[in-house]
């Protein structure tokens, strides 16, 4: 499952994440940067509602969640520098597209 959007806020994080809880099952825990979306309020709010235990990287240490660096590198390198996106409706397709390989 992938979220392509121009940007994503903590709201619309949380309702993401509660998509995928409900296919996956809940993690013990997140790992992510500081970012605003992040750190927003609601995103606070739902770790406390959830019990998740959501875990920032320290600041600066961008190769701290090495797996998702990996996964980034990769849709990077075989399909963001290979595409030209006319929409925001094309990207989430040619996005998908690769993701499904």
């Amino acid at each position: 499952m992938t979220v392509s959007d121009t940007s994503i806020t903590g709201r619309r994080l949380v309702v993401e994440l509660d998509r995928i809880i409900e296919r996956r099952g809940e993690p013990l825990s997140i790992d992510s940067d500081n970012s605003g979306e992040m750190t927003s309020p609601v995103v606070l709010q739902w770790t406390m509602e959830t019990g998740i235990n959501w875990h920032y990287i320290a600041p600066g240490k961008s190769t701290q969640p090495a797996f998702i660096e990996s996964i980034n590198s990769k849709l990077r390198d075989q399909c963001l520098n290979d595409c030209l996106f006319g929409s925001l409706a094309d990207a989430i397709e040619k996005i998908e597209a690769w993701r499904i390989g």
